[in-house]
């Protein structure tokens, strides 16, 4: 169940963000709010797994909402929908304290952001548990050092053992501000216990953090309250570093004699999460890509398949009537660019695909022909592109990862030059195989190289020479995780003033399971029958298309519905075709096929598949499953004709 506080004075629009969550969660509980003093006694007296918040209510809004939540103390995640708010204004929201937010014009972004934030929400919760625990193991501590001072001198020697066994650093510093004794004789922020002579702790630790330690250290002093701290340095190898640090007092007959501090090591953790928060941006990013580029398709199917007709009827108009050779020009120009569209959004479909992991045969030259797509622009302004590709096998790997890497070394080779001059630097990409019966592919730039001092570290994650926000250092990392999960390994050369040649090396796919490099196009098609065809589809413009490019050999129906054509169906109608879409509202083609093959099926035998990308892993497996031929769109007026020729007959 969802319980979700709706902050909006607007029940239409109310209904309309409990119809988009309601199409991911069976059971949302919801109370919509206006005001200050409801959302108080909500919060009071009721828990919410998110807060949906419009910008700006007639008594209330987004900021006084925010205001509200961060006094209660409570971590509920905070998304603000809104129609009117701009850029600026909700990047100043999530400063304050926004987990994101969301236009009403696109509220198909909405379950993605909710179900990434009550992620989130889980994770922060863990973390705050770990806190808690840490808080108990602190405050055990102060109670073992409190009672080590009355009791006898082996059971002191006891307890000195138990905490030099523990894993944090414990340090016990006077209010002087002077180390006293620490577990970890010989640590690098604490020195051996003969060795302190009352130096001063903050001199012991990363000189970044010091305001911020002192602060604390006072704090806790002051107060006698616990006091925690999460913070990054710099190591000498220019690597950062989490610590976790906790402060408590160190009291004596009621009197604060000064602080144990606890220090912990947590970059694990941090990175461990900030490689999955990336990991789950990138799969929210994959998603909104793989649906856009389904969406594209249906007017591109319609534009390319128009384009295609209105070529052929000029090309039969009567002699008496010649046609304006601009004309043709201008027709065939505009479907070369449908076309440059057509290769962008199948581009697009491979880079989206998040939910593949399995490994198969792939192919390493459209793999890197994909990518240069996308990495163009880019490349165009830095270099010259020069491709040197030798024919290799398939390679074992998984196509959407293998384009991530890619990319990533591409664009990062792209990066290596500076903009301008063209003329004088190259970016190379070469093929070949190596003497250990790999393939290898190898990605050169003319760049400036990369220095010896960077180089030892080019592979460590958060490691990035790139401008603060311009990267987050974990690019090459992942590549290396990538390429060594398909059994590879990537290597690089570089000399300063010449540039650098990342290698990838790759194990080649079993021979039996290689695919073909190329498969026959579709050629003119001998004059078939005249058949029946039924046409599914919820796209008017692609109906229409269809129905153009087929009547002049078949009878075609179109209908706009997988429900209207079991009506059809029902009432005795058959046909020797059913060309049916695989995603539509209502009913989709998977829907429609299931219901068929239950009643029918005999025509669920003739249908055959229209998708626009079958982005969902129902929706490939249910392709991957199902012995019947499809058709992907955009499909030019030539292969619709000769697809569904071959199948009437």
């Amino acid at each position: 169940m969802l319980r979700a506080l709706l902050i909006e004075d607007s029940n239409t629009d109310a209904k309309l963000l409990l119809r988009s969550l309601r199409a991911n969660w069976a059971d949302v509980e919801p109370r919509r709010i206006e005001d200050e003093c409801a959302m108080r006694d909500a919060l009071a007296t009721d828990q919410w797994d998110v807060i949906l918040c419009d910008w700006a209510l007639p008594k209330f809004g987004a900021i006084a909402a925010l205001e509200l939540l961060r006094a209660s103390g409570l971590d509920i995640p905070f998304v603000i929908v809104s129609g009117t708010i701009g850029e600026e204004a909700a990047v100043q929201a999530m400063r304050d304290g926004a987990s994101d937010y969301v236009k009403k014009n696109e509220l198909g972004r909405l379950v993605a952001v909710v179900e990434r934030e009550l992620r989130e929400g889980a994770s922060r919760r863990r973390l705050r548990e770990q806190r808690e625990q840490h808080e108990h193991f602190v405050e055990e501590a102060h109670q073992a050092l409190q009672a080590s001072e009355s009791r006898a001198k082996g059971h002191a020697a006891l307890l000195a053992a138990v905490l030099e066994s523990a894993p944090d650093v414990i340090q016990y510093v006077a209010l002087d501000g002077a180390v006293r004794w620490t577990n970890r004789p010989g640590s690098e922020d604490s020195a051996a216990p003969a060795d302190l002579g009352g130096r001063d702790w903050l001199s012991l630790s990363p000189s970044e953090n010091r305001e911020a330690l002192r602060r604390a250290f006072d704090s806790v002093a002051r107060t006698g309250q616990l006091v925690n701290l999460e913070l990054a340095a710099t190591d000498a190898g220019g690597r950062t570093t989490w610590s976790s640090r906790r402060f408590g007092p160190v009291r004596r007959d009621g009197q604060i004699l000064g602080v144990v501090i606890i220090t912990r090591d947590i970059s694990e953790g941090k990175e461990a999460e900030t490689r999955l928060l990336l990991a789950d941006r990138m799969a929210s990013i994959g998603t909104l890509a793989s649906g856009v580029a389904h969406e594209i398709n249906n007017p591109l199917s319609a534009v390319i398949a128009y384009l295609d007709l209105a070529v052929q009827d000029l090309a039969n108009l009567p002699s008496p009537n010649p046609v304006p050779p601009d004309i043709v020009e201008e027709l065939n120009e505009a479907r070369a660019g449908a076309d440059r569209v057509r290769i962008i959004v199948r581009d697009l479909k491979v880079f989206s695909r998040h939910e593949e992991e399995s490994l198969g045969p792939v192919d390493v030259e459209r793999v890197m022909e994909s990518t240069l797509r996308m990495a163009w622009n880019e490349i165009r302004h830095r270099a010259r592109l020069v491709k040197d590709y030798g024919r290799v096998p398939d390679v074992l790997a998984n196509e959407s990862r293998l384009g991530q890497v890619f990319l990533n070394l591409v664009v990062n080779a792209a990066q290596a030059i500076p903009e301008g001059r063209v003329s004088n630097n190259v970016i190379r990409i070469a093929t070949s195989g190596d003497s250990s019966g790999r393939a290898v592919v190898s990605v050169t730039d003319s760049g400036g190289g990369i220095p010896p001092d960077v180089q030892r570290r080019l592979f460590t994650p958060f490691f990035t020479t790139k401008p603060a926000g311009s990267g987050t250092g974990l690019g090459l990392a992942i590549c290396q995780r990538i390429v060594h999960a398909f059994g590879g390994e990537i290597s690089f050369m570089s000399e300063l003033g010449k540039g650098t040649t990342f290698s990838v090396h790759l194990p080649f796919a079993p021979a039996e399971d290689r695919a073909p490099r190329s498969a026959p196009t579709a050629g003119p098609t001998a004059a078939g029958p005249r058949g029946r065809i039924l046409v599914v589809d919820d796209d008017v413009m692609t109906i229409k298309a269809t129905k153009r490019s087929l009547e002049s050999d078949h009878d075609v129906t179109t209908v706009d519905s997988g429900l209207r054509a079991l009506d059809l169906l029902r009432r005795g109608e058959h046909y020797d075709l059913i060309l049916c879409d695989l995603m539509m509202p209502h009913m989709t083609g998977m829907e429609f096929y299931d219901e068929l093959l239950h009643t029918n099926e005999r025509q669920a035998a003739r249908v055959m598949f229209i998708t626009g990308g079958a982005f969902t892993p129902r929706a490939r497996a249910f392709l991957d499953a199902v012995p019947n031929p499809r058709i992907e769109k955009p499909f030019s007026v030539q292969n619709l004709r000769t697809a569904v020729s071959n199948l009437v007959r």
